[in-house]
């Protein structure tokens, strides 16, 4: 069976009773030559959404593989958990408060990196739904391939577009990793480690609901954002599996350091903003006093 299922279908849930049919009927509209399915952890929801869940999985029981875990996990622990149980070659994200809106998406993306065995990872544009239910354009990129080198700098994949080659997330990745809110992004990066490309389709596929989730709240904190990604990126680089990374990783960390600096200086906290600010200034001294000059007139 393992080799029959092309897609893994990755969702987590919890308390989505308002949101997850939409994502689950968006998922099954999908028209595939292929086999797929929908791999679901739900971290012990208290409203409707197992019930929800429960309904679609009787509906359709080749498709869908649920885990319903009995304490709490909390996202990250539920993300690796659900993530260790996906048999298909490819893997695909809807979060159960997200929803897909092209039924060939998947479809068209796995024949892409079928064809184009030089890349592991695809990904399309995004809605941003509102909390007054106003939709905008997510990010468009002007390019449209990209590496490693790429990534490391910054998440720009939304997850709820991507598509990406099944990788096995190793047991010291796991331990590092339990330490931090999202893994989506140490995920990519574990992906594309081999020297893979990554490729960008000019296509809205899905509709991210901008105002929900554990994530969401976190990105509201930009100075938070920026601590945890700098400390995932110092896991990184101490990971051996990364190890040929090292010199570009280091690089990203000191640019972390420079934009944590700065937020600190934003925010009115100067001695911060000098501590974190030491080291790329000892990196680059002209580049580093030029941003200071410019938070200064600010």
């Amino acid at each position: 069976m393992q080799n029959k299922i092309m897609v893994s279908v990755f969702m987590l849930t919890y308390n989505q009773e308002d949101y997850i049919e939409k994502a689950l009927l968006s998922i099954l509209s999908q028209k595939t030559a292929y086999t797929f399915q929908i791999v679901i952890g739900d971290d012990c929801s208290t409203d409707k959404t197992k019930e929800i869940i429960e309904l679609y999985a009787r509906k359709f029981p080749d498709i869908f593989k649920v885990y319903f875990w009995s304490e709490n996990l909390g996202l990250i622990q539920n993300y690796i958990k659900t993530f260790a149980k996906c048999e298909g070659k490819y893997i695909s994200i809807c979060d159960g408060d997200d929803y897909w809106i092209d039924d060939e998406r998947i479809q068209r993306q796995v024949n892409f990196l079928e064809a184009n065995k030089e890349f592991s990872i695809i990904y399309g544009r995004n809605y941003n739904l509102s909390k007054n239910q106003k939709l905008t354009e997510g990010r468009n990129n002007p390019d449209n391939e990209f590496n490693f080198n790429d990534l490391i700098f910054k998440n720009f994949i939304p997850s709820v577009t991507v598509l990406f080659k099944r990788v096995e997330l190793h047991k010291e990745m796991q331990e590092w990793l339990s330490q931090f809110p999202y893994g989506d992004w140490p995920t990519y990066l574990l992906t594309c480690n081999d020297g893979s490309k990554i490729y960008f389709e000019d296509k809205f596929v899905a509709v991210y609901r901008k105002y929900d989730g554990v994530s969401f709240h976190l990105r509201q904190d930009h100075l938070k954002v920026l601590q945890v990604n700098y400390q995932i990126l110092n896991c990184i680089f101490r990971d051996n599996l990364f190890r040929g990374h090292r010199k570009v990783i280091g690089e990203s960390i000191a640019e972390q350091k420079l934009a944590i600096a700065a937020q600190y200086f934003e925010n009115g906290s100067f001695k911060l903003s000098i501590k974190w600010g030491i080291s790329p200034f000892l990196r680059n001294p002209l580049r580093v006093s030029k941003l200071y000059f410019y938070l200064v007139r600010k």
